[in-house]
């Protein structure tokens, strides 16, 4: 997805939009929008975490299909960075 599904703003980056599609500033999402699911997946990828490092690409595209829609979309709404600051906390 390019865009935004709430105001359908660019999400690419420098693209520059005209300002008759987007009038206003660029704005930011708070990065939880559902707090159960993303306590869902938190707690997952907790249980995850012991394993992570040693996953494979397919144990991984297994356990990212088996997660419900709203815990995928707060996924990726974490991000990389989230998802490892996640992990990290659980192994240390």
């Amino acid at each position: 997805m390019n865009f935004c599904p709430s105001c359908g703003h660019s999400l690419l980056g420098n693209i520059p939009v005209p300002a008759a599609m987007h009038s206003e500033a660029p704005h930011t999402h708070d990065v939880v929008r559902n707090a159960e699911a993303h306590r869902s997946l938190t707690t997952k990828l907790s249980a995850l975490a012991p394993t992570f490092d040693s996953l494979s690409d397919d144990e991984w595209g297994d356990w990212v299909d088996a997660l419900a829609l709203d815990e995928f979309l707060e996924m990726i709404a974490l991000g990389n960075e989230g998802i490892g600051k996640v992990i990290a906390q659980t192994n240390s």
